[in-house]
């Protein structure tokens, strides 16, 4: 198995996702608009979710030439939520042990220069995860992680805001759409 190593993908997407966070003027209110989220189905990409509105979806550059990167990413007015897909080869998936995982979440708030405020043991759609709490130095913007490892593929799952947002409506939301489709 192939050792997780998520340094050439989390500096540019978890920066900007953190950036467009601590940019973003989040709103208390959650308009009509905002309350009709819509379902993607990536069936390339092994997985469905909801998002706010529809995601842009971009390649990222690997390090790695033999790992697809993928993200996807909607911003509202509650927040920023991405999903980043990461897919391994076949004959040489990433390891799903605990070690992994907490390199995953290192790495993340190493990269986003945020803190870990908490990491804990999760499930999502019947799947192994680690689901952690990052917050800026100034504890004003903070970001729901999760991090699945199922097959060939890590998926990030992450949505940031205001702080509380973690315990928002719509980070439990996003974060309890993800299904993985099956091969």
């Amino acid at each position: 198995m192939m050792p997780i190593s998520l340094g050439h993908i989390s500096v540019p997407l978890l920066a900007l996702l953190f950036a467009v966070t601590q940019n973003h003027a989040a709103t208390e209110g959650v308009s009509p608009q905002e309350a009709k989220w819509i379902e993607i189905k990536q069936p390339a990409h092994g997985f469905s979710a909801m998002f706010p509105k529809a995601p842009k979806i971009n390649p990222l550059s690997s390090d790695d030439s033999s790992l697809s990167v993928y993200e996807y990413m909607a911003v509202s007015e509650s927040g920023v939520y991405s999903i980043a897909v990461s897919e391994y080869p076949l004959n040489d998936p990433p390891a799903a042990d605990e070690e992994s995982y907490t390199e995953t979440i290192n790495d993340c708030a190493k990269a986003s220069s945020t803190n870990i405020r908490t990491r804990k043991s999760a499930t999502i759609d019947g799947h192994k995860a680690v689901e952690a709490v990052l917050e800026n130095a100034k504890h004003t913007s903070v970001y729901l992680l999760d991090v699945v490892i199922v097959r060939n593929r890590i998926y990030l799952l992450s949505s940031g805001g205001h702080a509380g947002h973690e315990n928002s409506s719509d980070a439990i939301r996003f974060r309890d759409s993800f299904r993985i489709l099956s091969k």
